[in-house]
């Protein structure tokens, strides 16, 4: 570390100078021969073969390593470091030279674990950031970064060296120099980069001094040498490679750590410090050569639609000498598998990128070993993932392995899909690139190498932030979701057409230039429905109501753009309408000044003078499961590529003069061409809308246009295909705000036809008057225990009006 020039004259003065009374003398290095080494010994030998240096290990006591060691910081306050004075420190290096900025060296201690923890808070306290390496608790220092609020030694350090400063320019002052001393703090620049983590009794130290960002190649060839040599217990998660004798891996293990240390900063993020992964690496060869990856079989092909069947045989081909312990017990295995995805490489793909889930609902139990050795290996779930996939698919199957309080199929708390596939219970809405359990993973350039905060809904559902009821007419200032303390300003409004607590809204304010940012800045608003055949929700992003409604990101990706945004620009969305349940939502006010932020109202309006349709799905989805498909017992998902169509159907409206309002399929534009029209946009497996100004001459159709796209990228499913059915409602507001509604037309329709409904004005439709919409009113969270209350309490007033009726 040195100071960073402050006050005048420009004073340096390296801080090793006054340290330097630290040092003791050298210890005496231990060469690669010597016949009884310790673990520590053995795993710098082994890091230092991967790296290509020296064997000879040094070691000393902490005492003795010098004022140009962060092991210094140890040594202060004096008092209460007297306990680690003696205690072991071994070191290997690159052969380079402090003087010379050529340095590079690998440390192990072993101070207990106590010791260790009090290593990592002693570096904190000195300023240095608190982070994680591999879900171990660290820090990790780049070159030239610099400490301003430092405590500890380094904290008496620059504060004595401040107060050297101040007393020379008040002597110049007297003397009489006109200038005056600068009051900010002092700073320290890194001269290094380091890493440093522990791990149970052990500190680890990877530092490097030329400046170059070599410190992560050299944590990393320490972190394995360290798990090798079985300094650090099994994380809870575990990572093997693997492939087959067609197919084998290319990339090595290190490619994979620093994948596995980035999913650990997305969700430090993203899930507010909430998630943290431990790895566990397994090394097909050890230390003995290059080849990391395991051989589960003679083709790759003989796993086609049998993916937990190949993590399983990888698992047990990693451990078939046995596991280290009777039973292992681990949250995830994560198989990297080699060759393409289906999802990224339909053509040349054979296996799919998912998350299996065991179908106890528990865990899955691996029988490893052989004779004597046999073990049993217990798995919260198993994910695989391609050889090439990206951060984003990474990020997204890691979080199909975490808990969500909604249950899926009665026995999965576990977060799900936010966008829909082609089996039956697999119909979760579309929000787009708006969270990477939708289509968010697949953000960035290259593709999945940037990808999104989950979705408010999500990380609700994780109990990563709470709610927020919104009160009617009340502004609410809302910071985006990807910041740190915004979590609890993710709004909620109960459906005011329905007494279901599952079926609400959600507002929440989203910030494009965050880290692991949203495509664009703006507030996105959700539809959130329910699916009572297979008991989950359905989310869908709100399409704006004006203004561009898709816009183009990194790498040309198209994404659906935020429902509000631009509050005080011209011809931009700032309020969304729904008749039906007269809500009206207005974006107020938007600041980027720390961050994206928000004010948004949620208001009660009467529309007038208005005709509309409404369409809903009516039956199963158009494409039945495949009998063989994993997901079929409820072990995972297997989801779609980032630009993938589902089937789906769309309403349209069309007025006489052949205006248009509906999806574009040519340019995937929700066009609204008709002036005066309120509309849902496009919904995914949920009921959309459409009105019009009462007058015009207008058409409504129904299109199964999605389908036949569908069909056109996914032939395989042309034979099963079957039509899907549909059911239209019509409404009719009147002046006053007063709705009435009939029900409409029902059907079926195949894959690319169209359907013409007969409108509002078709003879024999039966207008009731809709019931006033209920705004707070919804009914408790468990409808069932509600019911049941219900139903007790109607027994007993009937036995009671039994008994009145005998007197």
């Amino acid at each position: 570390m040195t100071n960073r020039r402050v006050g005048w004259p420009n004073l340096v003065i390296a801080l090793s100078l006054l340290l330097s009374t630290i040092w003791i003398g050298p210890g005496a290095p231990v060469q690669a021969e010597e016949p009884s080494l310790s673990a520590e010994e053995k795993v710098l030998q082994d890091a230092a073969k991967a790296l290509g240096w020296s064997p000879a290990v040094d070691k000393r006591r902490l005492v003795q390593t010098g004022s140009d060691s962060e092991v210094m910081f140890m040594l202060w306050p004096p008092n209460s470091a007297v306990r680690y004075f003696a205690q072991p420190v071994y070191s290997i290096t690159n052969g380079g030279s402090y003087e010379e900025e050529t340095i590079q060296y690998l440390r192990v201690l072993n101070l207990g674990e106590k010791g260790s923890r009090e290593f990592i808070d002693k570096l904190i306290e000195n300023g240095f950031v608190h982070s994680s390496y591999q879900g171990r608790e660290a820090v990790i220092l780049r070159h030239g970064d610099e400490i301003c609020d430092a405590g500890g030694l380094l904290g008496y350090i620059l504060e004595l060296l401040r107060e050297i400063i101040r007393k020379f320019i008040e002597a110049l002052i007297e003397e009489g120099w006109e200038g005056e001393f600068s009051d900010e703090p002092l700073c320290a620049t890194a001269d290094a980069g380091m890493i440093i983590w522990t791990c149970g009794s052990y500190v680890f130290v990877a530092r490097d001094d030329t400046g170059t960002g070599a410190e992560d190649q050299m944590a990393a060839a320490l972190f394995m040498a360290a798990q090798r040599q079985s300094l650090c217990d099994l994380g809870d998660t575990l990572v093997i490679l693997a492939g087959t004798a067609d197919q084998p891996g290319s990339q090595p293990l290190a490619t994979y750590e620093d994948i596995a240390q980035t999913v650990n900063s997305y969700y430090g993020q993203n899930a507010y410090g909430r998630v943290l992964l431990t790895y566990t690496f397994m090394d097909a060869d050890g230390d003995a050569g290059s080849s990391d990856w395991y051989n589960v079989g003679p083709t790759m092909a003989a796993y086609v639609g049998r993916e937990r069947d190949f993590a399983t045989a990888a698992v047990k081909k990693a451990f078939e000498q046995g596991a280290p312990r009777d039973e292992l017990n681990l949250a995830r295995v994560i198989v990297v598998y080699a060759g393409p995805s289906k999802q990224a490489d339909a053509a040349n793909g054979k296996l799919s990128t998912l998350c299996c889930w065991p179908a106890n609902g528990r865990w899955f139990d691996i029988e490893v070993g052989q004779g004597e050795s046999k073990a049993h290996v217990f798995a919260g779930s198993l994910i695989m993932v391609a050889e090439k996939d990206g951060l984003g698919l990474w990020a997204h199957e890691v979080g199909h392995s975490l808990y969500s309080h909604n249950v899926l199929w009665t026995k999965y708390y576990y977060i799900s899909d936010r966008y829909n596939y082609e089996q039956p219970w697999g119909k979760y809405g579309n929000i787009n690139n708006w969270g990477l359990m939708g289509a968010g993973n697949w953000w960035g350039d290259p593709l999945a190498s940037a990808p999104v905060h989950m979705s408010g809904f999500t990380k609700e559902s994780a109990e990563w932030l709470s709610y927020k009821n919104a009160e009617l007419g009340k502004n609410y200032s809302l910071g985006a979701v990807e910041l740190l303390n915004a979590g609890d300003t993710v709004l909620r409004v109960d459906d005011p057409t329905s007494a279901d607590p599952r079926r609400f809204f959600i507002l929440e304010a989203r910030d494009s230039q965050a880290h692991f940012g949203a495509p664009e800045s703006g507030v996105v608003l959700y539809q959130v429905t329910w699916d009572r055949t297979h008991n989950h929700h359905i989310v869908n992003a709100i399409t704006p109501q004006m203004g561009g409604k898709v816009g183009s990101g990194t790498g040309g990706r198209r994404y659906l753009r935020p429902t509000f945004r631009g509050a005080g620009e011209a011809n931009t969305p700032t309020t969304f309408r729904w008749p039906a349940g007269k809500l009206e939502w207005t974006l107020e006010s938007e600041s980027t000044a720390s961050g994206y932020t928000a004010v948004m109202v949620t208001n009660v309006y009467t529309p007038a003078n208005q005709v509309g349709a409404v369409v809903a799905p009516a039956g199963p989805p158009a494409v039945p499961p495949p009998a063989n498909n994993l997901n079929s017992t409820g072990a995972g998902d297997v989801y779609c590529g980032p630009d993938a169509v589902q089937p789906d159907i769309d309403l349209h409206a069309y007025d006489d003069q052949g205006r248009h309002v509906g999806l574009n399929y040519d340019t995937q534009e929700y066009e609204v061409e008709i002036p005066g029209a309120d509309f849902s946009g496009d919904l995914k497996d949920a009921a959309e809308w459409i009105y019009v100004p009462e007058g015009t001459k207008v058409r409504f159709e129904v299109s199964s246009e999605k389908t036949a796209q569908f069909l056109r990228l996914n032939p395989q499913y042309k034979e099963t295909i079957r039509p899907e059915r549909y059911e239209t409602r019509y409404q009719k507001i009147d002046e006053n705000g007063a709705i009435t509604e009939a029900k409409g037309d029902k059907g079926e329709i195949k894959a690319g036809a169209e359907a013409k409904l007969e409108g509002p004005d078709a003879p024999g439709l039966d207008y009731r008057p809709v019931r006033s919409p209920g705004y707070g009113n919804n009914l408790p969270e468990n409808l069932a225990l509600a019911a049941l209350i219900a139903a007790i309490v109607a027994m007993g007033l009937i036995a009671w009006v039994v008994v009145l009726v005998r007197r």
